[in-house]
Order: structure tokens, then C-alpha cells, then sequence
């Protein structure tokens, strides 16, 4: 499946969910994930999509490090479903703010031992 209709399905489950979805573009800089994900539950998730087996580039990887030591969740996703499925546990986790912060320390150490998220 091409990345516009991965988007587009992404999108139109996470919205049956109530979030927003923002396209998003860094102006000036280089790397930016593609959507923002709002979610009902105060949580902002920015993702990126690929195909599979696609690495992200250095200047993603540097942008994403960077949303995650500011303490915002960044990833990588090829499947719009499995991508879906992480918003609804987020979503539904007893305290979802916590789930993130261990999911967001889990991912620095992974980037840290250079191995792919």
C-alpha cells in the first residue's frame, strides 16, 4: 500500500476514535514526521509512515529524537492498523500520560543502542 492511502486509512480509524489529525510541515527544516495525532485524551502523537523495510533518514531520526527528549511520542509506522490499534491503547490505558512516558524512555534507549525503532 502506497503512504497517501496508509495515511487516509490512518486517519479515518483514529478519527472514528475522536482525534484530529493534522498534516503537518516544519517550514525551514528538514525530517518533520507527517501527522500530528490530537488525541481526546490530551495526548500528542507524531508519526511518520513507511513502506516496509524503508529506513527513516538521518534527518528524521535527529527530528524524532528530538520530539522525544522534549517528552512528545514519535513514530514510525508502516501498517495504519497496528499504528490505530497503539492510539486506542494509549487511549484506553488507566493513565494514559504515564504509558507514553515509559513508551517515549523505551524508544530513547532503543535509539541510543542504534538499533531501529
Amino acid at each position: 500500500m502506497a503512504e497517501a492511502p496508509r495515511e487516509k486509512r490512518f486517519r479515518d480509524l483514529v478519527k472514528k476514535m475522536g482525534c484530529k489529525v493534522i498534516k503537518f510541515t516544519d517550514p525551514g527544516q528538514d525530517g518533520g514526521p507527517d501527522r500530528l495525532v490530537l488525541t481526546p485524551v490530551g495526548i500528542p502523537i507524531w508519526i511518520e509512515f513507511k513502506d516496509v523495510y524503508e529506513e527513516p533518514r538521518p534527518t528524521q531520526v535527529n527530528y524524532s529524537s528530538q520530539l522525544m527528549e522534549m517528552g512528545f511520542l514519535s513514530i514510525w509506522a508502516c501498517d495504519p492498523d497496528r499504528a490505530a490499534d497503539l492510539v486506542a491503547l494509549i487511549m484506553s490505558s488507566n493513565d494514559p500520560h504515564r504509558f507514553v512516558q515509559m513508551m517515549i524512555d523505551g524508544q530513547k534507549m532503543m535509539v541510543k543502542d542504534d538499533r531501529q525503532i
